[in-house]
């Protein structure tokens, strides 16, 4: 790897210009997207690159949902009259609407998926905190929690901090082409927990104001280029724009003087570098990472070899390296680390539940920029809180190229891969491409139209794409939903009960097994969002039942969620069936209940279908590392090795087959009577 001369790295721990590029960012008050002070900020960026030498330093403007704050108070009624109306009590959330709101508050707690479930919060203010549990399987973001709040009826959102005197949380909540749907503030802790406090003694009656302006506006990335002309490029990337309500200096004033100053020091050694180095500061970050898509969609990200994103690092002098899976960038800093006597801290995504910085926004929208990016540690206060600490220029700490910032590298795009399988008795197949009559693949539009008229229900086979164990191939979730749905819709022919079949939907929620290669998935709000999509395309087209048939137990919640919201916006009966669920009984008289993932059943599924997909001498009883009774694993490589638990060797196909027939007519039981109860009540 090229070393720096000895001079440049002299230079950067001695140059004054990014801490004067600080002082001019924060000296312009307020940074928020589409306002004037972004536009300022992103003119001294350029400015600064021109200055820098560095090529091409340009400004490029693009359309966004402006939001510009107002007032906001929020009034409880309990023995007395509370009114919390001050900035240190509570803050509107950008992208909010505007709104009065009288109901109850109800608390969720943490806001976490299963929070929300069973509970009646239709027309009410729900108020959930900015912490997730340090035992819990991934962060939830605070749009998650702000979007199941909407998509369950709620009719206000309160965001309460979870960190003493650090002020009331905020971040954004709005869509992507406009305000959020409810209103929303965030709460300080102190203020939270007195809400928390009347919420315990009964109903707490409250009323909800917020004042704010949504419109269009214009917000702006600023790129530079240094190093030659080649095909690749690596992308050096922060942030110009900040929430109105503090100086914006570390989040994300350092990492875009950062930029500046690795461009300044990059045109020094310019003839040494192997590849072009696009410097980028994107505008319009905070509200929903809009220069980051406006420039994916602007260029040939295909040509891209690497992103280091940088923001928020200047909370502390402890580097702490992302590499979301990307081995190559952990290598270059360890060697770094080496050479320069700089602790550094490298981490796998599979390493931590979250993931730095910062892996999403709210469920509406899907991350395209780099996937990870440098941040200072701040203790473990979590980034929601970080983000209300007062983020001031005198709190930013700044060093050189050995200081301490949490970096990231994306690599090349992936290859899109077809997932190929073999059915038992020969011939290779596609997932969902080996049609029968009743599959939606095989018909024109004109026979879809007819058989969706026809069919008592539309099924959705849902399946995943995740490591089971070493005997095991990654598809088997995926093999049972296409599988086990075919048995169902042939079983049902048999009763006379018409269903169609859609493609299998291969991908799923299986974050927790990230830490196995071979494992995909869709965050929980992307495949609620695609669920929804698929609901509110059968509903245009006269759908009136969906089915999920659903083979793999991390889809589960989000699922629910997007039942939910199908029913209630679209007005398709849903009916979310976990076959597992209906096979269980028979499963745990077999195995002794001690059959789980990749273990007795899946193994005498996969030899039932698919016997040339297992890898027989590999199968041995699966070794648990650990067996918590009440603690929520972070990755399943917690409490086991090979991948999987229960023991596979105890496989029964035959005993197998018996339990499909069975369960498929235990299903459709199941939907008759249900069918029936809606018969009854005069449908």
């Amino acid at each position: 790897m090229p070393t720096l001369p000895k001079e440049v790295i002299g230079d950067a721990y001695t140059s004054t210009h990014s801490w004067d590029l600080l002082c001019d960012l924060v000296d312009l008050d307020n940074r928020m997207a589409g306002q004037a002070g972004e536009a300022e900020g992103a003119e001294l960026v350029r400015a600064a690159f021109e200055e820098h030498g560095l090529r091409d330093p340009t400004v490029t403007e693009f359309d966004i949902p402006g939001w510009w704050r107002g007032p906001c108070s929020l009034t409880v009624e309990r023995d007395r009259t509370h009114a919390f109306d001050e900035g240190y009590q509570l803050v509107e959330l950008p992208g909010t609407p505007s709104g009065e709101v009288e109901a109850d508050i109800v608390d969720v707690g943490h806001g976490l998926p299963e929070d929300f479930e069973d509970r009646d919060l239709d027309g009410k203010i729900v108020m959930a905190s900015s912490l997730t549990p340090d035992d819990y399987d991934r962060w939830i973001h605070r749009g998650e929690k702000y979007y199941a709040a909407a998509n369950a009826g709620a009719a206000g959102f309160l965001f309460r901090n979870h960190v003493e005197g650090c002020l009331p949380p905020t971040g954004s909540v709005g869509e992507d082409d406009g305000p959020g749907p409810i209103p929303a503030v965030g709460v300080s802790k102190e203020v939270g927990d007195r809400l928390v406090r009347y919420c315990g003694d009964g109903e707490v009656e409250a009323r909800l104001s917020v004042e704010c302006r949504n419109e269009p506006a214009r917000s702006r990335n600023v790129e530079a280029v240094v190093g030659p002309e080649t095909d690749e490029v690596v992308l050096l990337t922060a942030h110009v724009d900040a929430h109105d309500v503090g100086e914006g200096a570390n989040d994300n004033g350092v990492g875009t003087v950062l930029v500046s100053e690795v461009g300044r020091l990059l045109s020094q050694v310019e003839d040494d570098l192997e590849t072009r180095v696009r410097l980028l500061v994107f505008g319009a970050e905070e509200v929903g990472l809009f220069g980051a898509y406006h420039w994916v969609d602007a260029h040939d990200h295909g040509r891209v070899k690497a992103v280091v994103n940088v923001d928020g690092a200047g909370y502390s002098r402890n580097l702490d390296v992302y590499t979301h899976g990307f081995e190559a960038i952990g290598d270059a800093f360890r060697e770094t680390s080496d050479e320069l006597g700089v602790p550094i801290e490298v981490s796998r995504r599979g390493e931590r539940s979250r993931v730095g910085p910062h892996p999403r926004r709210h469920p509406r929208q899907a991350r395209r920029q780099g996937p990870a990016g440098p941040r200072g540690r701040a203790g473990d206060w979590g980034r929601e809180a970080r983000r209300n600490l007062p983020d001031r220029r005198t709190q930013a700490r700044l060093r050189g190229p050995g200081g301490h910032h949490r970096t990231g590298l994306r690599g090349g795009d992936a290859k899109q891969q077809q997932l190929a399988v073999r059915r038992a008795g020969g011939g290779s197949m596609t997932v969902s491409l080996d049609y029968e009559e009743y599959d939606l693949g095989s018909k024109t539009w004109e026979d879809a139209e007819a058989a969706f008229a026809d069919a008592e229900f539309v099924v959705l086979p849902c399946g995943s794409v995740e490591q089971h164990s070493i005997h095991l191939p990654v598809s088997v979730d995926t093999l049972r939903a296409e599988n086990l749905t075919r048995e169902l819709v042939e079983a049902a022919a048999d009763r006379d009960l018409s269903m169609v079949r859609l493609p299998t939907l291969p991908y799923g929620y299986s974050e927790h097994h990230m830490s196995f290669p071979g494992t995909v998935t869709l965050m929980p709000d992307t495949y609620q969002q695609v669920l929804e999509d698929v609901g509110a395309s059968l509903a245009e087209h006269g759908v009136e039942r969906l089915l999920f048939v659903n083979c793999h137990g991390g889809n589960r919640s989000p699922m629910k969620l997007a039942a939910d919201r199908i029913q209630r916006d679209h007005g398709v009966d849903v009916y979310p069936v976990h076959w597992t669920n209906y096979a269980r009984e028979q499963l745990e008289e077999k195995f002794d209940g001690d059959w789980g993932h990749a273990g007795d059943h899946e193994t005498s599924f996969t030899e039932l279908f698919h016997p040339d997909l297992v890898k027989e001498e590999k199968k041995e009883s699966q070794t648990q590392k650990a067996d918590f009774d009440a603690r929520q694993y972070e990755y399943f490589g917690d409490i086991t090795d090979q991948g999987g638990t229960g023991d596979p060797t105890n496989s029964d196909p035959e005993f197998m087959e018996q339990v499909v027939a069975d369960t498929s007519e235990r299903i459709l039981d199941a939907l008759e009577s249900d069918l029936g109860e809606v018969g009854d009540d005069g449908e």
